[in-house]
């Protein structure tokens, strides 16, 4: 398994975050990964052998999903940016929550193309100009005007991520100048859950990577804001779908579940 990550081109950049490249030369199907949630939305490109291209969007989890793949893969992923899946598919994005959508339904016939195209890059320099070329190029054509909300969205989700989750919703819809009711609105139809929501995912993740880095249970989910272990061990099971012993094993107690974050 490959995995290598590079900015989006200017055509890509103002909807996409970065793209990530990753391939699987793995022969016949491969154990299920445990993927957790982010809060973000990703665009996933998938070739298989022979040329068979399926493009997906994945909108926010707030539940583990698991993925497995049949063969080898190369995949290109597109990390979109904050509310730019309901700028670009003229959804609200809770429609997406938890759930994986063919992108053909969302753009129409072009992802076709935009699946050949990838299909037919020889390397990944080459898919991400597939990538920019054809999906990056419609973007920039159909996408919805930014408006006024989206800066405030913008800045939210900024604040959110700075602070690791570990802030005042109502404090933070004041400091913004909207009623929190209002924010609540804004989010669920332009991330796909509530700021609440999407502040809890940011701690849960945010511990997620401490741990996966080798901090210990305790003092990872006291730097993050949990009250104590048992608060981050129940976190981990309504979000990951198990406590981190199980996530990251210590070295003696055998493997533990394959992941990709």
């Amino acid at each position: 398994m490959s995995y290598s990550e590079s900015a989006p081109g200017p055509r890509l950049a103002p909807f996409v975050e970065r793209v990530c490249f990753s391939s699987d030369d793995t022969l016949g199907p491969a154990p299920a990964v445990r993927v957790v949630p982010d809060g973000a939305v990703d665009v996933l490109f998938s070739v298989a052998p022979g040329g068979a291209c399926s493009a997906e969007a994945f909108g926010v989890k707030t539940r583990a999903l698991w993925v497995a793949s049949e063969g080898p893969r190369e995949n290109v992923a597109l990390r979109l940016r904050a509310g730019a899946a309901a700028r670009l598919f003229g959804v609200s994005a809770a429609e997406l929550t938890d759930r994986a959508v063919s992108l053909e339904d969302l753009a129409g016939a072009p992802a076709r193309d935009w699946c050949e195209r990838v299909a037919e890059a020889s390397d990944s320099a080459a898919r991400h100009a597939a990538v920019a070329s054809g999906f990056g190029a419609w973007a920039a054509r159909g996408a919805r005007e930014l408006d006024a909300d989206d800066a405030l969205l913008c800045a939210a989700v900024a604040s959110i991520r700075r602070a690791r989750g570990a802030l005042s919703i109502a404090a933070l819809a004041e400091s913004l100048g909207l009623g929190a009711r209002r924010l609540e609105r804004l989010f669920r139809s332009r991330i796909g859950v509530t700021p609440k929501g999407f502040a809890r995912i940011a701690r849960f993740f945010a511990a997620y990577e401490s741990l996966r880095g080798g901090g210990e249970p305790l003092d990872v989910a006291l730097a993050r804001g949990y009250f104590d272990q048992a608060h981050l061990n129940r976190d981990f099971r309504e979000l990951a779908g198990a406590p981190p012993r199980r996530i990251f094993p210590s070295e003696s107690s055998g493997a533990g579940d394959s992941l990709r974050a």
